[in-house]
């Protein structure tokens, strides 16, 4: 009988797909990209970046690549929120470009399907959105240990010293793709993409490594030498990155802040699609004895233990999960392609049977967030998922004894990879903060969000321009606060920072905590209160609060307040500051 095959060929337009997929990740990373505040981890290293910029000596964090590269815009265009977040949003956009150099182990297709995944996967465009050098450091690993598979030694030192400049992010996800080769390497299954040498000596090998590495080793260090020191500007960098491996060793000795039970739901409800296809995938090559599954799944597995056991995890580190699963997942995908020609408008009819049920499914999951009702009712409700569900269970039992299994099976995988793929694009479209104003979520740049920092520029900006003429002049005073955020925010003003009240403080605008409710001045002052941060509150979490977080990312949250105060001669005719 005639089949519909799909053949592991480079596909016709293949770069036009390519570069499709880039369009795809360039749009949603670089949407409203500027719009929400700069977080305190955020604000820390846009900071320093600033620093650079103004021709300041700054101590600078391990993420030199990122702070240099950034410091080098700031200089040119001048410090904004987008600016502080470009980078990251272009390193992950180019991410989708990497496949490509892997398409001799996974194939053209698998590797195509797989560029778009990384466009469009929520975990990777949270990271792809924040300031810092996260993104960068997942960017340049793979760019390494491609051009190191090409030979091509120039372009291999170059972004394995831009990797080593990405800060701790590249040791979490280093350690656990090495664990990964050695273990693949006592269990006697050759490297992926190394088959050509099985027949020659370790020694020649090693040797062939060691004359490939020594220019390696040369533009390494020109990149780290022009990078480092932000092309010779400021020689802050040439140390600073050692510290991310630093960073990562203390990070085992520290208390952890964020439960395993939080990274497992992330990994859950962020990436259901290839935990959901790459587990099917795993126990798939290991039966067969695949050598290019089982180096994925032991990266894969590796990563996973590790991420879980270290103190210092944070939910970003996810991503190094992630990545493998989904190329699991695309192998499993790609291998249903078989489709019987008589048998198209029944497998197509068992995918839209699924998409409905659960597409019904979620809806009424959500609707429970909108609706007051009794006992009984939320009993019904809960019969109406679980109905739906065996029946969907039962229908496809009907289809593959009455039918065939294939088209059991393969509407059924289709079905699940529809509606799943249409909530992980919902869920990345969430994550950028555009689709739930306020919304928590768990792949964030530090463990609080800023609440009203345009509020308080507003307001700023206004009492500078009523009292001098124009905004930026006056100056602020902020007693009692270490917020890299709010100074961020601030960072066109002339800003002191004070540990406690001193009474000589004479300043036109003082920030300080609510707690401070007087500041006992020589001067007279008025106050207005901003929600300055918002902390989730997950230990107070009921199961109702976790259904609404599940569907519509809203939950309980904790407010920091601060304090704007005023001196009382700069106001003219009695004129109140509004409340936002």
């Amino acid at each position: 009988m005639l089949k519909l095959r799909m053949i592991f060929r480079r596909p016709k337009s293949e770069g036009v797909f390519y570069l499709l997929a880039f369009m795809l990740a360039l749009f949603i990373r670089l949407s409203a990209l500027g719009q929400l505040p700069l977080t305190d981890v955020e604000a820390k290293l846009a900071l320093q970046s600033l620093g650079i910029a103004e021709g300041k000596q700054v101590l600078l964090d391990p993420p030199v690549s990122y702070l240099s590269l950034t410091g080098i815009l700031f200089f040119i265009f001048g410090g904004t929120n987008f600016l502080a977040r470009l980078l990251p949003a272009l390193a992950g956009s180019a991410l989708v470009f990497v496949p490509n150099l892997f398409r001799e182990q996974i194939k053209p297709i698998p590797a195509l399907f797989l560029a778009f995944v990384l466009a469009l996967d929520p975990g990777m465009v949270a990271v792809s959105r924040q300031a810092g050098g996260d993104m960068l450091a997942i960017l340049f690993l793979f760019l390494t240990w491609a051009m190191w598979q090409q030979r091509r030694t120039a372009l291999t030192g170059i972004c394995g010293a831009l990797a080593l400049m990405s800060g701790e992010m590249l040791w979490v996800g280093l350690v656990g793709l090495l664990l990964a080769l050695v273990l693949q390497w006592a269990l006697g299954t050759p490297c992926l993409g190394r088959e050509v040498l099985d027949n020659e000596p370790v020694s020649g090998r090693v040797q062939v490594a060691m004359s490939r590495l020594r220019p390696v080793v040369a533009y390494g260090f020109g990149t780290l030498l022009v990078v480092g020191t932000t092309l010779f500007l400021s020689a802050n960098g040439l140390s600073a990155w050692l510290n991310g491996l630093l960073d990562y060793f203390k990070g085992w000795a520290q208390i952890p802040e964020i439960s395993i039970g939080r990274m497992l739901l992330a990994l859950v409800v962020y990436a259901p699609l290839s935990v959901i296809f790459g587990v099917i995938e795993i126990f798939r090559g290991w039966w067969l004895g695949s050598r290019k599954v089982t180096l994925i799944s032991l990266w894969a597995v590796m990563s996973l233990l590790l991420v879980f056991f270290y103190p210092g995890r944070r939910v970003v580190d996810l991503v190094w999960v992630i990545v493998p699963l989904w190329c699991l997942a695309v192998f499993q995908l790609t291998r249903q392609k078989e489709i019987l020609a008589g048998e198209r408008i029944e497998t197509v009819g068992v995918v839209l049977l699924t998409v409905v049920v659960l597409v019904f499914v979620w809806l009424d999951l959500t609707s429970l967030n909108f609706v007051l009702f009794e006992q009984n009712e939320l009993y019904m409700r809960l019969g109406l998922v679980g109905g739906a569900l065996l029946l969907l269970a039962i229908s496809i039992l009907l289809v593959g004894l009455g039918w065939s299994e294939q088209i059991a099976v393969s509407g059924l995988i289709w079905g699940v990879f529809v509606a799943l793929g249409i909530y992980t694009i919902g869920t990345a479209w969430g994550v950028t903060g555009l689709r739930t104003p306020g919304g928590v979520e768990l792949f964030s740049a530090g463990s609080s969000s800023v609440a009203q920092a345009d509020y308080l520029l507003q307001t700023v900006d206004d009492v500078s321009e009523w009292s001098v003429g124009h905004v930026d002049s006056q100056a602020v005073t902020i007693v009692g606060l270490e917020s890299p955020s709010l100074e961020w925010v601030l960072r066109d003003y002339d800003i002191q920072s004070l540990d406690t009240v001193d009474s000589s403080v004479n300043s036109a605008l003082v920030v300080a905590p609510a707690y401070m409710n007087e500041l006992n001045l020589q001067a007279s002052y008025r106050g207005q209160d901003f929600v300055w941060q918002k902390t989730p509150s997950w230990i107070l979490m009921r199961w109702t609060d976790w259904l609404k977080w599940l569907t519509l990312r809203q939950m309980p949250q904790d407010d920091t307040y601060i304090v704007l105060w005023v001196r009382d001669d700069l106001f003219k005719n009695d004129i109140q500051i509004q409340s936002p």
